[in-house]
């Protein structure tokens, strides 16, 4: 599939290990942070629309054998020191893009913030099993998980720690968990986990995190 059969409305179109790559790059200028999606090949006829929408926010939609729509929506949120009005606006977008309609709907990626696990009954889309410790800004995500319904899916399995923990420290001390995988549909998730640094080495202070859902009676990475 070349660029022009490709229906995105901002991309730049490349290839990784003969997968394929969709990004934008914004203004030119150097940046912290930037999103994309990597695609296998045998995967990119799916491809209904890809949008990259702001540094922060990406939409993937993609069509399964039985013609049912997964849209997939990849962030990375503000760090948590910017300004109340600066995380509102990231928050406010995303909720926008999620009116895209679709049979699914995943939202996975760094969101700069600690769940932890379940701290009362009255939250039905926190799992028991986060880690961390939570506090009033790191709030916000919970709230908006409930507000959506969005089950937070990588606090529902239970994991080993290191499985669990999605990003360390230059010196490897800390270990917090702020990536997600977020679904409005729990069941068709099997598993979320981590992949450790000796199977997959990337070079960066966040683990790959995996997930595997049934879509259509077939398994998916």
């Amino acid at each position: 599939m070349n660029q022009r059969e490709l229906p995105a409305s901002f991309f730049k179109l490349g290839l990784i290990f003969g997968n394929t790559f969709l990004g934008r790059s914004f203004d030119n200028k150097a940046r912290t942070g930037g999103i994309g999606f990597i695609v296998k090949k045998e995967k990119v006829p799916r491809i209904v629309s890809c949008d990259i929408i702001s540094p922060w926010i990406a939409v993937l939609m993609l069509q399964t054998k039985q013609r049912k729509t997964i849209k997939i929506i990849q962030v990375y949120a503000p760090m948590q020191q910017v300004e109340d009005e600066e995380m509102e606006h990231f928050y406010e977008e995303l909720e926008e893009v999620m009116q895209k309609r679709s049979t699914y709907t995943v939202i996975q990626g760094d969101f700069n913030a600690i769940v932890g696990g379940k701290e009362s009954e009255k939250e039905k889309y926190v799992g028991k099993f986060g880690k961390g410790v939570r506090n009033d800004h790191r709030a916000c995500l919970v709230a908006f998980t409930e507000v959506n319904h969005l089950h937070t899916m990588n606090t529902i399995f239970q994991k080993e720690d290191h499985r669990h923990w999605t990003w360390k420290s230059l010196a490897g001390v800390t270990l917090n968990q702020i990536d997600y995988v977020m679904m409005d549909t729990r069941r068709t998730f099997n598993d979320v986990a981590t992949i450790g640094e000796q199977i997959i080495f990337t070079g960066s202070d966040h683990y790959i995190l995996r997930s595997k859902l049934c879509v259509d009676n077939v398994y998916e990475d």
